[in-house]
Formats: C-alpha cells, structure tokens, sequence
C-alpha cells in the first residue's frame, strides 16, 4: 500500500465531513512543537499555521471536543488572528485525535465563518466517528511504513522472503 492511499482516504473523511456538518471548512491538523500542518484540507488554502495561532492547540489539552459556538463570545479566541483575519473563524469543533499509545496527535476539525448553536448529540457522535476513521488511517499508514522498514532491513541483511 503507498502512502498515497492514506492521503485519500483522509481527503475523503475531511470531504464527508464538510458535507456532513455543512461547513465551508474541515480539516485535519496534525501538531508539532511549534506548528500544525493540514495533511487534508477544504475550504482554506493555507497547509499549515503556527501552533500558537491555533484552535487546535487548545483542542489537545483534552480528549473531549473542543466546541467554540462563537469566537467573538470566547475571551481564548476572540483576538485570534484566524478570527480576526482570513479565514474569520466563528464556529469551531475540534475532535482529538489519539495514537494507540494514547498520544494526541491533533484534531479532526470543522470551521463555520458564522457562530451555531453547538453540536447536538448525534452531531458530536459522529464527529467522534469521523475522527476514529482518521485514528485508523493514521495507524495504518505508520504500520505500513514500519512494515516497509522492516522489509527494507531484511533486503539489506541479506534475509530472504519466504
């Protein structure tokens, strides 16, 4: 499997959400120390941002989601440069996303340029469920790279495939 599969399939979650939740936004962000990049993106061009400008950030300090129903009514984002400043965020939802050793990697996030009301139970039922979809992709792509390593080794040793 090339990574490139990977890439599909979070491009088709990010696609199924932003259908889903009827947003011009959804992403993933996946967090380093001083960054977050968007493997898969829609509805903003930017593929990265820095982590101190970032809904994310905040998003991580939890496993629950991080529901902003208006920024302009957050004191956390209200000066936000991505709220005052293209994009013009106003509605956030965040889901974590969690390594099977239990790291938060980043969120699966959709973004509103004008405040809702929240999310409704199903809503963040299945924006949990779209997040666990990420997890897998996720967990598949490092398996098949750590597969590909170990193949890689064994071409090197000199050990043939049975």
């Amino acid at each position: 499997m090339k990574d490139g599969f990977v890439h599909v399939g979070l491009d088709r979650i990010v696609s199924l959400a932003k259908h889903l939740f009827k947003v011009p936004i959804a992403l993933i962000s996946l967090v380093e120390s001083e960054r977050q990049f968007f493997p898969a993106r829609l509805g903003i061009e930017a593929t990265e941002t820095s982590r101190a400008s970032s809904f994310c950030a905040h998003a991580l300090m939890s496993r629950a989601l991080l529901i902003v129903p208006d920024t302009h009514a957050d004191a956390r984002f209200s000066e936000n440069l991505h709220v005052k400043e293209a994009p013009q965020i106003r509605f956030y939802a965040g889901c974590p996303l969690v390594s099977p050793n239990g790291f938060i990697l980043g969120t699966l996030c959709i973004v509103d340029t004008v405040p809702r009301a929240g999310l409704g139970a199903d809503d963040q039922r299945a924006l949990r469920d779209l997040g666990a979809l990420v997890e897998d992709q996720l967990e598949l792509r490092r398996a098949t790279i750590e597969r590909n390593d170990q193949r890689a080794e064994l071409s090197e040793s000199g050990v043939k495939r049975a």
